[in-house]
């Protein structure tokens, strides 16, 4: 069995309290549940999890639907680890799976998840047509031994946050940006249609401390620390040289202020990596830089938290990144959420 085989790869360190779903967007309806399930889990010294699917159960069991995914696997993965959940269960909904009942299902997490409870919606429901209701799965959890906690949704403006409404809204606007596309095209404006995100940190409640990463990294012989004012024209020559020129008068931009908003990661003195910040007179984050072979290392995570720091100290309790590009790095190291998106147009005044 499919399901079987994939829970068997993952091995839970102690028990775990779960909560199932598609999860698309990891939306702050999503969160709110998530945030309830991680302090049930830690309260009773649970492992929290998640148990997710590839594809949506609308897609799988009726294949002419065209469902628009808010997020791809990768990325709702990312998120979900990124909101703290200690286990992300990603099982593939096959027709297999779909005709499962529910006490096969919940065996086969008890068995392979060491699952002791559930936390769920008020309408959630598993197993081969929905049979595992609320009432059912509570009168389940007694005889089965394990607990069923019900969350009821988050409501914002009198409507239920769900990945559905939030769909049915970008469909709506959607026609909107279309129309907007249109008008911009047919006067001469160009566009590449990508839409591109800013996102927003709350510095009071993320964790920015960096002293076990830079004690780490300094004993691979990488030293992280703000760039002297001397440094600044190497730091803007390395970003010109491994970036653009954008990025490199960012950077040059730091040497208006002072101390300069600007850290660097060395390695026998050499920039290998860089993070500017403020360097418009907001509370902005960016640009930043590393060298590919110096990636997968922790150096931009490190440089990141210690501008969002700086910008903290400076009395902002909200930080913004401009233009971001890895959602899911921002939404991991330091919980940051989308806080806007639109899109770009130009148009040439010379012939």
């Amino acid at each position: 069995m499919q399901v079987e085989e994939e829970l068997t790869k993952l091995v839970p360190e102690r028990d775990t309290l779960l909560t199932i779903g598609v999860f698309d967007g990891v939306h702050r309806g999503h969160q709110y549940l998530i945030s309830q399930l991680k302090e049930k889990a830690e309260r009773g010294g649970f492992l929290s999890g998640v148990v997710t699917f590839r594809q949506h159960p609308q897609t799988a069991l009726s294949p002419e639907t065209k469902l628009p995914y808010l997020t791809d696997l990768d990325e709702r993965a990312s998120l979900l680890r990124g909101v703290g959940v200690g286990l992300v269960a990603v099982l593939s909904f096959t027709p297999e799976l779909a005709q499962l009942g529910a006490r096969e299902f919940i065996s086969l997490l008890k068995r392979r998840l060491r699952m002791r409870g559930l936390v769920i919606g008020p309408d959630f429901a598993l197993g081969r047509g929905r049979e595992g209701d609320v009432v059912t799965l509570q009168a389940m959890g007694d005889e089965m031994d394990f607990s069923v906690t019900v969350i009821p949704p988050m409501v914002l403006d009198g409507e239920v946050v769900s990945s559905t409404a939030i769909r049915k809204a970008l469909a709506a606007g959607q026609q909107g940006v279309s129309v907007a596309f249109d008008l911009a095209t047919h006067r001469g404006y160009d566009s590449d249609r990508k839409t591109r995100v800013d996102l927003e940190v709350d510095l009071e409640r993320t964790d920015l401390d960096t002293s076990d990463a830079e004690k780490r990294l300094r004993a691979e012989g990488i030293v992280l620390r703000r760039a002297h004012p001397a440094e600044i024209a190497t730091a803007s020559r390395f970003a010109l040289e491994n970036f653009s020129a954008v990025w490199q008068a960012e950077v040059a931009h730091s040497a208006d202020f002072c101390p300069p908003p600007l850290f660097i990661a060395l390695e026998a003195d050499r920039v290998v990596a860089f993070a500017a910040y403020d360097v418009d007179g907001t509370a902005r984050f960016g640009p930043m830089g590393t060298l590919p072979s110096y990636r997968r290392r922790g150096i931009g995570a490190a440089l990141l938290k210690m501008c969002l720091r700086s910008i903290r100290d400076n009395g902002y309790l909200r930080s913004e990144i401009g233009w971001a590009g890895p959602i899911g790095f921002y939404a991991r190291t330091v919980n940051a959420r989308i806080h806007r998106a639109y899109w770009t147009f130009g148009k040439s005044l010379v012939d």
